[in-house]
């Protein structure tokens, strides 16, 4: 999804393309390297750096100045409802794929709480290497 600013011309429309972001600056997570910066931009061959944040909610507040375009897992979207942001789907985006690994042979019930609530709130299923 993409996180825009209220007013953006882009919020006007239903469906986003990776060729639309072009040009507009996206934030930078601090201490983000090269990799995860191309991994978060709907361009990475045609990057534009926008302010560095800290976390999302910091990168909430950027979008909702104007000062950056942000791409963002569906879940962000649907836990953070603002008046000021508004969210589209970007057609030509992979979809961002996260991956909860630990050390073969683990008892810690607190991981597997943890494993089983990850799995159970994005409504996947556990994929065993």
């Amino acid at each position: 999804m993409a996180a825009l600013p209220a007013g953006h011309e882009l919020a006007e429309r239903d469906v986003l393309h990776a060729e639309d972001l072009a040009g507009i600056p996206a934030p930078r997570w601090s201490r983000s390297n090269v990799a995860e910066r191309n991994y978060w931009s709907a361009r990475p061959d045609d990057p534009v750096e926008g302010p560095i944040v800290q976390d999302s909610s910091q990168l909430l507040e950027v979008v909702a100045f104007g000062q950056a375009v942000a791409l963002v897992p569906q879940s962000m979207a649907e836990r953070n409802i603002r008046p000021d942001v508004v969210y589209r789907p970007v057609a030509d985006v992979e979809a961002y794929r996260m991956y909860v690994v630990w050390p073969a042979g683990s008892r810690s019930k607190e991981l597997a709480r943890f494993v089983e609530a990850a799995i159970r709130h994005s409504g996947g299923r556990p994929t065993v290497p």
